[in-house]
């Protein structure tokens, strides 16, 4: 599910702000080694950073890499606040059927704390998270820094 499905499913407003949007040669290593990637799986990607926000509190810094030949001409102008998985669908018919994630804690760096309005230090969460698609076709990989003091409930039900 989306970040801003997720956060509107529990009564609270979602929000990003766009960070870094740029093509890159390939995966960040420390990317590739977390989420298992295949050889032949890391060519150039479209690096989209934003902050996110619940109810206008930055939460998380997230960098999503998506496959630049599979999302020809993405133009993130329109997204705004809305959802990137919602955009995804409506222009390619891209959509997520299922997601493996690796979740482990870190200290914040001085980048970090920054963006997230902590202390360079503090205890963040870090996932990293590969989604892909019901004819399994990887369409995201994530790494997402998730600060401490909040939560979000992230339940299982069905989507259509």
């Amino acid at each position: 599910h989306s970040f801003t499905a997720e956060v509107r499913r529990n009564g609270q407003k979602p929000g990003s702000k766009l960070l870094a949007l740029e093509t890159v040669a390939a995966l960040p290593a420390d990317l590739v080694a977390r989420l298992s990637v295949a050889p032949d799986a890391d060519g150039a990607q479209l690096r989209l950073r934003r902050l996110r926000l619940i109810d206008d509190l930055p939460v998380a810094v997230e960098d999503a890499f998506l496959p630049a030949q599979q999302l020809p001409d993405l133009d993130l102008a329109d997204l705004g606040e809305g959802s990137l998985y919602a955009h995804l669908a409506e222009r390619w018919g891209v959509e997520p059927a299922w997601t493996d994630a690796l979740i482990e804690p870190e200290a914040a760096s001085d980048e970090m704390a920054a963006l997230l309005g902590i202390a360079p230090g503090d205890p963040v969460l870090v996932a990293w998270r590969v989604t892909v698609t019901a004819d399994d076709k990887v369409f995201e990989r994530v790494r997402s820094v998730y600060r401490p003091g909040f939560a979000l409930r992230v339940a299982r039900y069905r989507l259509s």
